[in-house]
């Protein structure tokens, strides 16, 4: 039989492990105070963030892990604007944008407003009797607070200071095209980031109310968003540059390209793919399959690999000669505005 210890030495094991256990724990406790797991460092701010959704006001504090070394300038991606005709009854028409943002930084941005000066754009298209144009200023600001939190996308609308006496005579509303990049101002003293572009832009294609504008990014707008058709931005556009063709395939059928300031013309489909031609100033962003067969027919026609895709896709007439894409274009009409600077700018 082993070793049975009596009362008195169970007693005393039991009040020695006690102690061990009481000693433990507190060592623990000074350890951790001393060396604390989640001790905020000093170079760690809060900071606060105010979001718009459905006409509440969210408040949301972000802890900063590692904050960039400068947060005075902004590091953002532009990702969309949309754009809307917005009537003021007697007042006219004024145009109203979404800005679509993504905040690349460890810091809230707070958006104040856009600078346009100098103020460069387009009306394409439409069937309209323009009146008056008035540009109150080159600078658009919104009273709400519009701030983007770290890493995360912010969505803001501005009523900008451009305003139309305008009869529109069916229901298309023209396409809305800025030329210029524009300029994002913040609050805090960061430095404002210029000459900036979004990579897409929309227009409605109609007339909204100014109450429908008012709802507009609230629960229950009765304004359908997804009836814009965004644009991707081209490439180097220069205003007073030349007018350029460019004739596209994509093998998949079912593709479909639009940049923002060019015409086109109708697509042509077969089992081989799609064709499509594009004319304006700049160059289109090539992508999703879609590529670069010609800037003209004299091009295309002195290349035979590219000279097959385009006749798999719209193949020749029964005497053999090429059909062309362009006898179709339907073309724009185009009104330009600008440029206007600052000092140009007028009230009605």
């Amino acid at each position: 039989m082993g070793w049975i210890p009596s009362k008195e030495t169970r007693e005393i094991i039991s009040w020695a492990l006690s102690i061990l256990v009481v000693a433990g724990a507190a060592s623990w406790a000074l350890f951790t105070y001393v060396f604390p797991a989640n001790k905020p460092s000093e170079d760690r701010p809060t900071v606060s963030s105010t979001a718009q959704s459905g006409g509440q006001t969210a408040h949301t504090i972000y802890n900063l892990n590692q904050p960039p070394t400068d947060n005075k300038k902004a590091n953002l991606t532009f990702e969309k604007i949309d754009i809307f005709f917005v009537s003021l009854g007697d007042m006219g028409y004024q145009i109203g944008i979404i800005l679509k943002l993504h905040n690349n930084d460890a810091y809230s941005r707070i958006l104040t407003g856009i600078d346009l000066d100098p103020l460069l754009f387009q009306l394409r298209g439409g069937n309209m009797y323009l009146r008056k144009f008035f540009v109150t200023e080159l600078s658009a600001k919104n009273n709400d607070t519009m701030a983007i939190g770290p890493n995360s996308y912010g969505v803001f609308k501005i009523l900008l200071p451009i305003r139309w006496e305008i009869q529109f005579l069916g229901d298309t509303v023209p396409e809305v095209v800025f030329v210029n990049p524009l300029t994002l101002v913040f609050a805090d003293g960061v430095e404002p980031l210029r000459g900036v572009q979004p990579y897409r832009f929309g227009n409605f294609p109609r007339v909204i109310t100014e109450a429908e504008w008012n709802r507009l990014l609230r629960a229950g707008s009765a304004v359908d968003t997804d009836d814009i058709i965004e644009k991707s931005v081209p490439l180097d556009v220069d205003i007073n540059g030349p007018t350029r063709e460019f004739i596209l395939f994509n093998a998949d059928r079912s593709a479909r390209i639009d940049v923002y300031g060019f015409d086109k013309t109708d697509m042509k489909k077969s089992d081989a793919g799609v064709l499509v031609m594009l004319r304006g100033k700049g160059a289109p962003r090539l992508e999703r399959g879609w590529e670069l067969l010609a800037t003209s027919y004299e091009e295309l026609q002195r290349d035979p690999a590219n000279l097959k895709k385009y006749e798999s896709a719209l193949p020749r007439d029964k005497s053999g000669a090429l059909l062309r894409l362009d006898a179709g274009f339907r073309g724009a009409d185009v009104v330009t505005f600008g440029p206007f600077s600052e000092r140009q700018a007028r009230r009605p």
